[in-house]
């Protein structure tokens, strides 16, 4: 990874109760961690919505739906964190959104929005940037709605180790009475990408890798730590 950029550390396991995501601002000199809490945001949601973006640099329709998603996540009015899935630039994303294409869903399509891995979907993007955001709006607040299937809670923290590495570490706690079984996913992002839209602006949370991608089990009531560099 390049020194000098700034990281985006996102955590993200699927079918998850509630989520913490942390920022890293990644230097040459130093890292200092920064964590968004949602006691500000929407009161309302049993959760942190999550949205993996599948866009294109050449898609002359995806611009709208990379400022329709900065735009929510720049309000602070969600408890909401996306990721970019640039598919034409990065094949780690490109494999990822093949997840999409070849399991849950069957149709490849440029922009797609998947939320919370996947549990709704939307494709396209509407003539005007406020329409396109209205509808990811709504979709995020359903979302936020949504009954969790286990209580998971995550903490996260990413430290810099020089020579361009970062070590980040997980704390996965099962809430339930249950086993929990899923996929814990770390996406190491650029907070401004290096890739441009179709309309020459830079993306947001562009994906670089993933800095943990892995299923998990964790038994009922106990915490489990992950940690790669």
């Amino acid at each position: 990874m390049k020194t000098g950029r700034i990281l985006a550390i996102l955590i993200l396991m699927l079918m998850l109760a509630s989520t913490t995501q942390t920022l890293a601002n990644i230097t040459s000199e130093a890292s200092v961690v920064q964590t968004r809490t949602d006691e500000n945001l929407n009161s309302g949601f049993t959760h942190t919505v999550f949205a993996e973006e599948c866009t294109a640099t050449w898609c002359p329709n995806c611009p709208n739906a990379a400022e329709a998603l900065y735009n929510i996540y720049q309000s602070s009015d969600y408890p909401f964190y996306y990721v970019a899935l640039i598919n034409d630039m990065n094949p780690i994303a490109r494999d990822r959104n093949k997840d999409y294409v070849l399991g849950i869903y069957k149709v490849y399509a440029l922009p797609t929005v998947y939320f919370d891995g996947g549990d709704t979907n939307v494709v396209g993007s509407k003539p005007t940037v406020q329409e396109t955001e209205a509808v990811y709006r709504n979709y995020i607040e359903l979302e936020g709605q949504r009954t969790p299937w286990q209580p998971v809670t995550l903490s996260s923290e990413v430290s810099w180790e020089g020579d361009a590495k970062i070590t980040v570490t997980v704390n996965v706690t099962n809430e339930d009475s249950r086993v929990y079984f899923g996929k814990l996913r770390s996406y190491v992002t650029e907070i401004e990408s290096r890739w441009l839209d179709n309309n020459g602006n830079p993306y947001h949370f562009g994906f670089l890798d993933f800095a943990i991608n892995k299923p998990v089990l964790i038994p009922p009531h106990k915490t489990k730590t992950f940690t790669a560099t």
